[in-house]
């Protein structure tokens, strides 16, 4: 390997990582040398969104043949051109176009490295998340051996696919893996563990049968509001935990699925039991105040996190198919048959009502009222391996707003599913997070061919360790704009890292420029732009992240490295 060691290719501190699980102060390197931004005249972004399209017929099965003729894309009502099109038909792409750039870039770029056989973004990764909280263990033995079928007929070799749960807080069963089996295990180990999906079956009977026996409804109201409350905070702390693991499916590339496995979730706490005192008492106005439990804001929220980051939901009530009516007045004793059906209809759309958005926001599906899920399981799979990928270029770049997106298709009688939007992320914001995922998920991503190397570490105290570290990128990799006396480029670089306590540190970046004399081009092409940097650490085993990102090239590249800090 060579070493640029003639031009001028600056140190910059950044913030150093953990130390323990507490981020520790910077250390100090010598100035940033940069150039300034107008040095480098106008950079043109083009900013393309990529919609993933599912077309189907009245049965469910997969449209094949459709071209970016037959689609129309709309962004907030807005017509947009169709930059870009391929249609996967057994997750391979059989049919692409590429059509003329709506504004050419004002530079070449690198010439990119050769695609794997299924390209990085659209490599699936499939999250099985069973909400063991809101799960009956009935409910969860029926389902699970469906699922392990599902994982081992249709997940293939270039899949990954992780396990979590939810017990009262986010638990990662098992990490990203290719082998199904490695899953399927895991989650026949799961009937071993807790399920607390009938946790408030006996409270809720105690009040539908005070409900049934009040003689005001400000009495009936009385009984439902302790236990409304503790729905309801439940219900935060299951909303929060899924928001949490669909972050920490922020910034992997590839297509990222969670299989939601429930016995359903209430969208307004103890809603069924509001309704029946508004339907018992003519007087009542139990509705209005029954608005003060309605979560639907809070999944509005997880919708458009989970568009933001890319992740499609897929939901499953384990429940199945429900029969309730004159069995539920009977075992609550109540005297009103018709009370006991309603307020078992009005519960089981309660907690339906969030699959269904769920699934339908993100572009997904959602598997209610079905005792036997593989088949419906198998459309899901047809969705992972045929579909369309519908590009186009909007006319914002990095706003941060959310966008609406509908999608239309010039054939009658088709069925078209997609999700409902966007976040326009900022390139930094991104940036921070694929370097977040890469220390949780170690999936790398490297077109620019990055290399990061750890030198020798020295003590600066008991726990506390200087690290050097040096980020090699090769000069013909980047964009370089000439100039009269020179040729500049600019690099944008992120750190972060993870202590072995699960500690990570925030993401912290900064611009570096590069300045190389023309005549001395040709000759630095082949060598490498060099990075040197120490980092403050604590003793341990630890994960250093990176992302470069080629500022003018509009590449990025994300690397790590395992560090064992103090022997």
């Amino acid at each position: 390997m060579q070493h640029r060691t003639g031009y001028a290719f600056p140190t910059i501190a950044l913030l150093a990582v953990l130390g323990g699980s507490t981020p520790l102060i910077s250390e100090t390197g010598e100035p940033e040398t940069t150039v300034e931004a107008g040095g480098f005249g106008e950079t043109v972004f083009v900013n393309v969104v990529n919609v993933e399209v599912y077309v189907t017929d009245k049965s469910g099965q997969p449209v094949r043949g459709l071209t970016a003729e037959d689609f129309e894309v709309y962004e907030n009502r807005e017509p947009m051109e169709i930059t870009n099109f391929y249609a996967v038909e057994g997750g391979r792409r059989v049919a692409e176009t590429v059509l003329p750039e709506v504004q050419p870039a004002p530079f070449p770029a690198p010439a990119p490295p050769p695609e794997p056989e299924v390209p990085e973004d659209e490599r699936l990764r499939l999250v099985v998340y069973v909400d063991n909280f809101n799960i009956r263990p009935l409910h969860r033995m029926r389902v699970m051996g469906q699922l392990s079928q599902f994982l081992q007929r249709n997940l293939g070799k270039e899949d990954r696919v992780m396990l979590m749960t939810n017990d009262r807080s986010l638990h990662l069963r098992h990490s990203f893996t290719n082998s199904p089996v490695i899953i399927a295990d895991a989650l026949k180990a799961l009937e071993q563990t807790r399920a607390d999906g009938g946790q408030y079956d006996s409270a809720r009977r105690r009040v539908i049968r005070e409900i049934d026996q009040a003689a005001a409804w400000m009495e009936a109201m009385a009984y439902i509001r302790p236990y409304a409350d503790q729905v309801y905070h439940d219900l935060n702390t299951t909303i929060d935990t899924l928001r949490e693991a669909v972050g920490i499916l922020a910034g992997l590339p590839g297509r990222k699925v969670v299989l939601h496995v429930s016995s359903g979730i209430p969208m307004i706490a103890a809603g069924e039991l509001f309704a029946a005192v508004e339907q018992k008492f003519a007087e009542a106005t139990a509705l209005s105040e029954r608005m003060s439990y309605d979560t639907s804001r809070r999944f509005e929220e997880l919708g458009a996190q989970a568009n933001a980051h890319g992740v499609t939901f897929y939901t499953i009530d384990a429940g199945g198919l429900r029969v309730y009516a004159s069995k539920s007045a009977e075992e609550e004793g109540l005297d009103d048959d018709r009370m006991a059906q309603r307020i078992d209809s009005d519960f089981e759309a309660n907690i339906q009502q969030p699959l269904h958005f769920l699934a339908e926001s993100t572009g997904g599906l959602a598997i209610v009222n079905q005792n036997a899920i593989l088949a419906p399981l198998e459309q899901a799979a047809n969705d992972f391996r045929t579909y369309y990928s519908l590009g186009y270029t909007p006319p914002h770049h990095g706003d941060g707003h959310f966008y609406t997106i509908q999608v239309k298709v010039k054939r009658k009688g088709v069925r078209v599913r997609h999700r409902e939007g966007y976040r326009d992320m900022s390139p930094e914001t991104r940036m921070a997070d694929g370097t977040r995922a890469l220390l949780l998920h170690s999936v790398e991503t490297n077109p620019l061919k990055v290399e990061l190397a750890v030198g020798q570490e020295s003590a600066q105290g008991e726990n506390q360790f200087k690290v050097p570290i040096q980020v090699r990128i090769p000069v013909s990799r980047l964009v370089l704009l000439p100039r009269e006396q020179d040729h500049v480029g600019r690099i944008r670089l992120f750190i972060a890292a993870l202590d072995e306590q699960g500690g990570m540190s925030e993401v912290q970046d900064t611009y570096l420029g590069i300045n190389i004399p023309s005549d001395s081009v040709a000759a630095a092409r082949k060598e490498y732009w060099l990075f040197n940097h120490q980092l403050l650490m604590g003793r341990g085993r630890q994960k250093v992240a990176i992302g470069v990102r080629d500022e003018l090239g509009g590449v990025e590249a994300f690397v790590s490295r395992a560090v064992r800090v103090g022997g």
